[in-house]
C-alpha cells in the first residue's frame, strides 16, 4: 500500500522518523531530565562473591527495618573488583555514582575527590547513636586511610572497635575481628 497524498506521506515520514529518534536517543533524554529523585532511596554499590550479596543484603534489610522511612537498592557486581572499579568510574563520568560505595582503600585514593566530606558531626560525642556509627570507636590508622587533606570522606569497614571492653560488650567473635598487637 502506498500513501499518494504527499501530506501523508510527509506525515508517515515524521511519524517513522520520531519514532526512531526516541529510540535512539531515549535514554540520553532520560539522563539529562532533572527528574526529582527519591529522597528515601539509599544506592549501595558492592562488589565480591554470591556469599557477600547475601550477607550485605541481610545487613541492609536489618537496616531498612531499623530505619523504615529509607529503602537501600543493592547495585551488585559480581566477581573481582576490577569490574567494579571500571564500574565506579563510569558512574563518575556519568555523574550517577551512589550514595554509598565499598571501595577498596588503593583505588579510593585515586577516585576520592568524587566523594562527599562527611558530616563533621558524625565523630561528634553529643550525637545520637542512631546519626552512625562514632568515628571514635574505629581505629585512628584505618580512619585515616580514608582522609584527604585532613577531611573524612569515608569510612572502613573493618579497623574497630579500638579496645577489648568495647569489642567484649558487642557481642562479636573475637577470632573475626581480633588485630595483631
Amino acid at each position: 500500500m502506498s500513501i499518494k497524498h504527499p501530506i501523508l506521506r510527509r506525515i508517515a515520514l515524521a511519524v517513522a522518523a520520531l519514532a526512531a529518534a526516541y529510540w535512539l536517543f531515549a535514554d540520553t533524554v532520560r539522563h539529562y531530565t532533572h527528574r526529582p529523585a527519591d529522597p528515601n532511596l539509599i544506592r549501595f554499590s558492592h562488589f565480591g562473591t554470591y556469599q557477600d550479596f547475601q550477607t550485605w543484603g541481610e545487613v541492609l534489610r536489618a537496616f531498612e527495618a531499623e530505619h523504615p522511612g529509607l529503602r537501600v537498592r543493592q547495585e551488585y557486581v559480581s566477581g573481582w573488583y576490577g569490574m567494579y572499579d571500571t564500574k565506579l568510574r563510569r558512574q563518575i563520568l556519568s555523574q550517577t555514582l551512589p550514595e554509598v560505595v565499598l571501595v577498596q582503600y588503593g583505588p579510593f585514593q585515586s577516585i576520592a575527590e568524587h566523594f562527599e566530606v562527611l558530616d563533621d558531626g558524625l565523630g561528634d560525642p553529643g550525637a545520637p547513636r542512631s546519626a552512625g556509627i562514632l568515628l571514635d570507636e574505629l581505629d585512628p590508622i584505618a580512619l585515616s586511610c580514608f582522609q584527604v587533606d585532613g577531611r573524612q570522606r569515608g569510612l572502613p569497614v573493618s579497623g574497630g572497635p579500638r579496645d577489648s571492653e568495647t569489642l567484649r560488650g558487642s557481642g562479636a567473635d573475637p577470632l573475626m575481628t581480633r588485630r595483631p598487637a
